[in-house]
């Protein structure tokens, strides 16, 4: 229930339930604060903001409430409002800024296992690229090249072993030295399509 400056009281329909400070969204988190006032009642009132300083090494989050110098940008939502984790200037040489400018962590947590950022970009595109002397697996493993369409499965998700790796070659592909088939036209093209790069030798 929220009071309106006459003094009556009003029940209004909740912007956002999930807000934390009562007032269900209704309070403009740039201007005003939620305050309770009729604690029997539930009756809370938005009220403009007092910019009252906040102590040495604070940061004032957006809604006016103070909180560690620490806070800001840490990856951990101290704010009612979030602002402490929004527009983040990151030192880019030792962390990283994930999606939207929000929160930085230290570039030792990008591509750990484990999400950091609230998009998951910390964990996006991880895979590793094998040695030239490997075969990368599609889901990022690496196996020896020899072992690429040798019939037998070597990558945990068979990607080893594509279509193409036995039978006998139509008359526009190649055999490659590992027996994949490959369309001739891709023979000397600059790319190992066989796997063991067998399609990239004695080229003119």
């Amino acid at each position: 229930m929220l009071e309106e400056s006459s003094g009556t009281s009003l029940c209004q329909i909740a912007l956002d339930p999930d807000d934390p400070t009562g007032c269900g969204g209704l309070c403009a988190l740039e201007t005003e604060a939620c305050h309770l006032v009729d604690k029997a009642r539930g009756v809370r009132v938005c009220r403009p903001l007092v910019a009252a300083a906040c102590a040495a090494r604070q940061w004032r989050c957006k809604n006016g409430f103070c909180v560690s110098e620490h806070a800001r940008c840490n990856g951990s939502i101290e704010c009612y409002d979030r602002s402490d984790e929004m527009y983040c200037d990151c030192v880019l040489t030792k962390e990283f800024r994930c999606g939207q400018s929000i929160s930085c962590f230290p570039k030792a947590k990008l591509c750990d296992g484990a999400i950091d950022c609230w998009d998951g970009l910390d964990e996006i595109n991880c895979t590793p690229e094998c040695p030239d002397y490997q075969f990368t697996c599609t889901n990022g493993e690496c196996i020896a090249s020899s072992r690429f369409c040798d019939g037998l499965a070597d990558c945990s998700d068979h990607s080893d072993e594509p279509t193409g790796c036995e039978g006998g070659c139509n008359a526009h592909e190649i055999r490659c030295s590992n027996k994949r088939c490959i369309p001739r036209i891709l023979r000397c093209d600059g790319r190992d399509d066989c796997g063991d790069n067998s399609d990239e030798l004695q080229c003119p």
